[in-house]
């Protein structure tokens, strides 16, 4: 699963609206039709912010800790009061290697039952996120909350 592939599904799954891209990512060209507007619509809207330079590195596999970040981002767009006073005991083996802008969003997605660590104890916030975890991440996000839209 990719950045801009995971990008395109929670746009459609927020039903952002969507418009003309305007080349907000150096690295997205406006020919790259299936992801550019959305991937545009999910940095109007706050999920989204790049890596340095300006860029989005759409093809690239999406993390785990990506994948986090970004879902979280989308449920505290339409439920801006689901995370306050969330706990956060939950502790992984690796949590060292998590990235600080995920680490709140792994929390919280764990706690909200949307995205849980290993079984051995560890999130593998840098291992990339397949298809089928993505599938299981995203239903749970939209049954839990379906007035996410």
């Amino acid at each position: 699963m990719t950045r801009a592939e995971f990008t395109v599904l929670l746009v459609r799954a927020l039903q952002l609206s969507v418009e003309e891209y305007k080349g907000t990512f150096k690295d997205v060209p406006a020919t790259k039709k299936w992801a550019a507007q959305q991937i545009e619509a999910a940095h109007r809207a706050a999920i989204v912010f790049g890596k340095n330079g300006g860029s989005f590195d759409a093809d690239a596999n999406i993390t785990r800790e990506q994948m986090a970040a970004m879902m979280m981002r989308s449920v505290a767009l339409s439920n801006p009061d689901i995370l306050n006073g969330l706990p956060n005991n939950k502790k992984y083996k690796d949590e060292s290697k998590i990235n600080d802008y995920a680490k709140q969003s792994i929390m919280n997605a764990n706690e909200l039952g949307l995205m849980y660590g290993r079984s051995n104890g560890k999130f593998d916030p840098k291992q990339p996120t397949t298809r089928a975890e993505t599938a299981v991440v995203l239903y749970r996000m939209l049954e839990k909350f379906d007035s996410i839209k």
